[in-house]
């Protein structure tokens, strides 16, 4: 006959053992998810791309078109354009050299806006491992056409920052995009 002690200490590896499947079920039912909605979204693979000397990489949907552009100075190091015509996003990525706070980056970016903004939204952001802050607003255009643009900033190391901003027409944006979004921040890395 088995006492009671034994029949707890069974109990606790019961529950402790469902967990374990439990969390391994969720993490493997995210990671197909999330293929899913990129698949739905016309995105089938991500290519990855090197910077500043192969130090660092990220990824990005391989069907987009990509534009790389030169600044002079120090500060931006690295610049690269991208476009998915079929999703009608643009953006860039970009690495920043800086002494700066990330705060202060941000800040500095905000007195570039101009008065036809809207909606300006600033917070603290965290996906996996990475953690920046993310801002966010709606640019209003002559046209009458408003663009939501989300734009993310990630520190890599000391004085180096990237900065990543993404623009869709505000009649195309869906909920879903922003597994696209996770997908190209979740790729970037230190090598």
């Amino acid at each position: 006959m088995i006492n009671t002690n034994n029949k707890k200490i069974f109990k606790v590896l019961i529950l402790i053992g469902l967990t374990v499947t439990l969390f391994t079920f969720q993490k493997i039912f995210n990671t197909k998810m999330k293929q899913a909605m990129l698949m739905s979204n016309t995105v089938s693979k991500l290519k990855e791309y090197s910077f500043y000397n192969e130090k660092y990489s990220y990824s990005l949907p391989e069907n987009w078109a990509i534009e790389e552009r030169e600044f002079p100075g120090n500060y931006i190091l690295e610049h690269k354009n991208f476009k998915s015509e079929d999703l009608g996003i643009i953006g860039y990525v970009q690495l920043i050299n800086t002494e700066n706070k990330i705060q202060d980056i941000v800040n500095g970016d905000r007195g570039k806006l101009d008065k036809s903004i809207i909606d300006y939204t600033r917070e603290n952001w965290t996906y996996k491992n990475k953690n920046g802050i993310k801002v966010s607003y709606k640019k209003q255009l002559v046209s009458g056409k408003k663009i939501l643009v989300n734009t993310y900033y990630l520190n890599l190391e000391d004085n180096k920052y990237i900065k990543v901003s993404f623009d869709i027409d505000e009649n195309l944006y869906k909920d879903d995009l922003n597994s696209i979004f996770e997908a190209i921040l979740d790729s970037i890395y230190k090598k």
